[in-house]
C-alpha cells in the first residue's frame, strides 16, 4: 500500500489541506535519476557535493533545503528542464476541499495557492515523503535487511567535475 499523508499549510492566512500520495516506485526512480542529471548539467553537485559524497543522501539533502527552486537561478534550461520535474511532482497531489479532494494540476496551482512559501513547503512536504528513507533515524519500508557486523553498505559516489 502506498503511503500517503495528509498537510495543512497556511497560504497568506486561509489554511490549505492537501493529501500527499506516494508516487509508483519507478515514477519516482526516474523523477529521482531526471533530476540528477539537471543536477549533474548545472554542476551544482561539482560546486556543493564534496569527493565521494553518497549521491542519494545529497540529492535528498539538496532537496529538503528547497534545491528546486534553487536550480532556477543556476540552469537557463529551466522550462525545459526544471519546470517538467516541478510540475511532475505535483501529480501525486490533491487538495481537500470540504469532504472532496481534487487534483492540484499545473494549470490551476496559480488559482489555488497565492504565496510562493506555500509552493516550496508543499515541495518540501512530497520530497520528505518520497525520500523519507535518507532522512537520519527513519527506516526504509522497502527492506529489512540490515549490513554485516563491521561492514558498510556499498553506496553510489559522487565525485566533482574536474
Amino acid at each position: 500500500m502506498r503511503k500517503e499523508i495528509t498537510v495543512t499549510l497556511n497560504d497568506r492566512g486561509n489554511e490549505l489541506t492537501f493529501r500527499i500520495r506516494e508516487m509508483p516506485a519507478t515514477k519516482i526512480e526516474r523523477w529521482i535519476i531526471k533530476l540528477a542529471g539537471a543536477l549533474s548539467a548545472t554542476g551544482v553537485f561539482s560546486a556543493d557535493v564534496a569527493d565521494g559524497v553518497d549521491a542519494q543522501k545529497a540529492i535528498a539533502d539538496f532537496l529538503l533545503k528547497g534545491g528546486l527552486s534553487k536550480l532556477g537561478a543556476v540552469t537557463k534550461d529551466y522550462d525545459e528542464v526544471i519546470q517538467p520535474l516541478i510540475d511532475e511532482l505535483y501529480t501525486c497531489v490533491e487538495q481537500k476541499v470540504g469532504n472532496a479532494y481534487f487534483a492540484l494540476t499545473p494549470d490551476v496551482i496559480d488559482a489555488k495557492i497565492e504565496d510562493v512559501r506555500t509552493l516550496f513547503n508543499l515541495q518540501k512536504e512530497i520530497v520528505k515523503l518520497h525520500l523519507d528513507f535518507f532522512v537520519p533515524g527513519a527506516a526504509s519500508a522497502s527492506t529489512s535487511r540490515q549490513p554485516r557486523e563491521g561492514s558498510e553498505p556499498q553506496k553510489p559516489k559522487i565525485y566533482p567535475r574536474s
